[in-house]
């Protein structure tokens, strides 16, 4: 053979031989790369379904998962052969063979002994376990992956290698066919075949290594016409849209199942089965105090710790029992979780297992929720229960609950020990057949038909005698039904509440109206009672003997039959219209008017008329008061002759009370001479002979009064209230009968040194003003009271410090103008015009002086007006007048004083006698002003008047302890009623000074609290 030739066959057999190694190289290649992919497939489709693969296998979801498996293998169009899973004990769960599970692989099932070489498993690895012959030639490779770490589970693939080989096959036979003169480039096509053939795997390899979990894996890109290659693409395609439809499904449900135990309003612990906490919802972090983050997988005792609400002892925690016994624990009502902080929760509870399908306890869940509310609420229902209990228990009514038959569930503790019998007695009785009621079989019949009623729905009330230890006793027993929330008769409350004292206070009022209308008949004043059409009802044994008619005659007869004409004529007419408009022009009011007796003779009387309150049918009543004038005219007159034939002494007086006053005044002024100019040369002389003269003056005075009668001259021991009775008469009858008289004379008080003539007039005279401050109708109240007056109080009133007896008369009238109350005490002086002499109020003050005491005046228009008497109180020697040496207070050093009053001439005095005294002085009008004063000015005492407009004096003290308490406050009024004062006011009160006052009086009183404040 040539050489050439021999070339040509070694190259061709080189060519040949390297065709073939070509071949198999390319076959191994892809029988490599195909083992690989195989190896990647099965772990990649592994991880994508091994949570629906582990889940269906946990849940026994083994026909769910058959479907699967099936529907994997039915796309594979003869690549994946058979796929199979066993579950956790080892035994097959879950294939894809439609006839049952093939008997060649029964050998080789996990539980026979493993391959000898086949590797120990590891966790995401796919491992080649075993090759099988089927069908001819058919190649299986079978490979074995674990599905999730820590579990038995096992996913077993079986791929079809025939496929494959005869792709191979296939390629081989076509590279020998070409010749040994394509060798060439048959080698380089088989190179770029092969390479081209192993592009979609390496391709279908780079996208399976990009998968992630979190991921879409798409294969769209996957641009190859090998059919395997195509139907892994579907298959995995359809495996992972699976895999993460599954994700999300159950990525869902967890979040919902968050979401729902976060929503529950109740402490929500959940654990594993080792007791370690899994879960807490915001309601549970929120009564233990600990985060979810802190508390997880601690133990529960940790964090939930509970004690008893009563002993404070520890409570077992409930997690032991729950998961050794597998019971649902509930704790008692008085169970108390200690929170992180210390806070406490009185909570109500219960824990429950965690059961799996197998019945196997996987942990516990606890649900708890905050009850503090409905505890305390419970414990003061409780309490309120027992203490309604002690209460009903020491009520001494019966109170007692029935059933509706009428027997007997509850009393209380009166009842039964009225009786002396015991509770267990008497319960389950009814009613009717208790000792209570057993001494009358009416009474019994008669308390059966109460309950009888109650039972109805109808409450009854009825008055019947109760059987005690002490005898009967008269009681109102009341029974009423109690319903439920369908609206029916549950028990019936029976109570009985002794009426003994109010039935005797029944028969008390019948006997007051029979003294009342023995009252009636015994006043010297006429009363009558009309209806509204003017028909008498009723009269009094007055109103007979005035008129002359008796009482048969007027009764039921028109009331005009005691009037004259023309006001017989139009009395209908009055009413008729009171009725129709409500125009009061004579009801509530008195008036004089004339009067007819059965003889035709006219008399005057005072008529006080008033309604009466309407009847139960609604008729309308009045009632008419008459006072016979004819008496009182007489006296009135009798009294103004009286006090004209005393005009010229009184005059007298008054001129000498005058001429005293303006001694004063000079001997005032005087006095700041001195105190100004006391350094002056010869001054003194020029004081002293004013002094004099003034002295000469004062004798002079003295004179005048004694002609005037200005000393008692039958003084002698009165009691006061003796005096009043001997006068009471008269007083009432100075007066009209709407004004009410009212005596408070106190036992303590002793007697007085006066003439009793003289303190009659004066009583008199202030009885009448007061009428006349009080035209329509008020209240005239004389008090007596025994006081001390201290130094500085008798200072304000210009008396010795002494015991006094104080005669109060108040009355409720208009009351008297500042104009009025500067000259009401002067002679001759009068508001009621030419019917009045002027002289009363002049005499009391005279009578008071010669009596060694004064009177102090407060009057307010609007409110009324209050004279008060102060008599010394006599001992064992009649009372004589001493001169009081005042205490010398202490020269001012530079404070600030503020004055305050509405009076311009007494702002000026007093400034002038601080000043002059050392004090720096401030003025203001009123409280306001001088409140607004005290923002910008720094001061150390306030003096206020008390009376004062826009803001009194004891408002404007309130405010200043209020704002500024440092500040001393000094009140000064000539008022000495309560009615502008409270309790806290009570000092200011009694430390008043009295208008007015002299420079001495408030010096001494400045002082005095200025001292205090330093020693403070």
């Amino acid at each position: 053979m040539k050489f050439s030739t021999r070339l040509t066959v070694i190259l061709l057999s080189a060519f040949s031989l390297l065709v073939v190694i070509s071949l198999f190289t390319v076959r191994i290649e892809l029988s490599v790369r195909q083992t690989a992919s195989q190896k990647i497939f099965a772990e990649t489709l592994a991880q994508g379904m091994s949570n629906a693969i582990i889940q269906d296998v946990i849940d026994g979801e083994r026909a769910k998962l058959t479907t699967l498996l099936k529907a994997i293998t039915h796309k594979d169009n003869g690549l994946i052969e058979y796929i199979y899973v066993s579950d956790m004990d080892g035994h097959v769960f879950a294939h894809s063979y439609s006839n049952g599970f093939p008997a060649f692989l029964v050998k080789h099932s996990p539980q026979n002994t493993q391959h000898p070489e086949r590797p120990q498993k590891s966790s995401g690895t796919a491992q080649l376990t075993s090759k099988f012959r089927i069908r001819g030639d058919d190649l299986i490779h079978e490979y074995e992956l674990p599905l999730i770490t820590g579990t038995d589970a096992t996913l077993y693939i079986g791929f079809n290698q025939a496929t494959i080989a005869q792709v191979i096959n296939s390629s081989s036979k076509g590279i020998l066919g070409l010749g040994l003169l394509l060798a060439t480039l048959i080698t380089i096509a088989a190179w770029f075949i092969i390479k081209r053939m192993i592009q979609p795997i390496n391709h279908f390899t780079s996208i399976l290594k990009q998968y992630r979990s979190d991921e879409r894996l798409d294969f769209s890109s996957q641009k190859t016409t090998i059919p395997e290659i195509q139907l892994l693409s579907s298959v995995l395609q359809d495996v992972f849209s699976t895999h993460n439809h599954h994700e999300i499904t159950l990525e869902k449900q967890r979040r919902h199942l968050e979401v729902t135990l976060n929503s529950i309003g109740d402490g929500v612990i959940t654990t594993d089965a080792k007791g370690k906490i899994t879960h807490l919802n915001p309601v549970a972090e929120q009564l233990t105090g600990w985060s979810i983050a802190e508390a997880k997988g601690l133990p529960v005792k940790t964090i939930f710790t509970v004690i008893d609400a009563t002993t404070r002892e520890p409570i077992p925690n409930p997690v032991e029992e729950v998961l050794s016994s597998g019971k649902t624990v509930y704790l008692s009502n008085h169970t108390t979780l200690i929170s992180k902080d210390g806070t406490e929760y009185q909570i109500a509870d219960s824990a429950a297992p965690i059961r799996s399908e197998e019945n196997e306890i996987n942990g516990m869940v606890l649900v708890f929720n905050d009850v503090s509310e409905q505890y305390h609420l419970r414990e003061t229902a409780k309490n309120m229960q027992q203490k309604s209990q002690r209460m009903l228990d020491d009520m001494q009514t019966f109170v007692g609950l029935f059933k509706t038959d009428g027997t007997l569930t509850f009393v209380n503790k009166a009842p039964i020990e009225a009786l002396g019998f015991t509770e267990s007695e008497l319960l389950g009785k009814k009613l009717w057949a208790t000792p209570w009621f057993d001494y009358s079989t009416e009474i019994q019949s008669k308390i059966e038909s109460e309950c009888e009623t109650a039972a109805s729905g109808t409450a009854s009330i009825c008055e019947i005698y109760i059987n005690t230890l002490d005898g009967l006793r008269l009681i109102e027993l009341t029974s009423r039904p109690l319903f439920d929330q369908y609206n029916k008769v549950s028990e019936l409350i029976i109570e009985g509440k002794e009426i003994s004292i109010q039935h005797a206070a029944l028969v008390t009022v019948q006997q007051q109206e029979i003294e009342l209308k023995e009252i009636l008949n015994s006043l010297e004043n006429s009363v009558i009672t009309i209806d509204q059409n003017g028909i008498i009802l009723s009269l009094n044994l007055a109103t007979e003997i005035m008129f002359g008619f008796s009482s048969e005659e007027m009764l039921h007869q028109n009331i005009s039959m005691l009037m004259p004409e023309p006001d017989k004529s139009q009395h209908d007419g009055y009413i008729a219209r009171y009725l129709k408009t409500g125009e009061k022009h004579i009801i509530g009011t008195s008036r004089e008017v004339a009067a007819q007796r059965k003889n035709k003779t006219s008399f005057p009387i005072n008529l006080s008329i008033a309604e009466l309150p309407r009847t139960d049918n609604n008729l309308r009543r009045f009632v008419g008061s008459c006072q016979n004038l004819t008496k009182i005219k007489l006296q009135h007159a009798q009294l103004q002759q009286a006090q004209k034939m005393d005009a010229l002494g009184k005059l007298v007086g008054g001129i000498a009370h005058d001429y005293n006053n303006i001694l004063g005044i000079i001997l005032g002024y005087n006095e700041l001479i001195t105190m100004k100019y006391a350094n002056t040369d010869g001054l003194s002389r020029y004081t002293s002979n004013i002094s004099q003269a003034v002295k000469r003056g004062q004798d002079l005075t003295h004179r005048m009064l004694a002609f005037s009668k200005r000393e008692s001259t039958k003084p002698q021991l009165v009691n006061i209230q003796e005096s009043f009775n001997s006068q009471k008469e008269m007083l009432s009858n100075s007066g009209t009968s709407r004004v009410s008289i009212i005596y408070n004379f106190s036992t303590s008080t002793g007697p007085i040194w006066v003439d009793p003539s003289e303190f009659e007039d004066a009583i008199l005279n202030l009885t009448i003003n007061a009428q006349h401050a009080m035209p329509d109708g008020g209240t005239l109240t004389f008090t007596t009271t025994s006081i001390h007056l201290s130094k500085m109080e008798a200072t304000i009133l210009g008396l010795p410090e002494n015991d006094y007896v104080k005669l109060s008369i108040t009355d409720t009238g208009s009351g008297i103008d500042e104009d009025t109350r500067s000259r009401i005490f002067e002679p001759f002086f009068s508001t009621k015009g030419t019917d009045n002499s002027g002289l009363g109020l002049s005499q009391v003050y005279a009578f008071m002086e010669r009596a060694g005491g004064t009177v102090d005046l407060y009057s307010q228009p609007g409110i009324g007006t209050e004279f008060s008497l102060y008599f010394p109180r006599h001992l064992d020697s009649p009372p004589t007048r001493t001169l009081e040496v005042l205490h010398t207070s202490t020269p001012g050093d530079g404070e600030r004083i503020l004055v305050v009053d509405d009076e311009p001439a007494l702002r000026e005095v007093a400034k002038e006698i601080l000043e002059i005294a050392g004090y720096r002085v401030l003025t203001a009008t009123d409280g306001l002003t001088a409140l607004s004063m005290l923002t910008t000015e720094s001061v150390d005492l306030i003096l206020s008047d008390v009376i004062m407009p826009n803001m009194d004096g004891y408002q404007l003290a309130e405010k200043i302890k209020q704002q500024y308490p440092s500040i001393k406050i000094q009140l000064a009024s000539g008022f000495s009623d309560d009615r502008h004062i409270t309790h806290a006011d009570e000092a200011l009160h009694e430390n008043r000074i009295s208008k007015p006052y002299t420079s001495s009086e408030l010096l001494n009183r400045i002082s005095i609290l200025l001292e205090k404040g330093k020693r403070q």
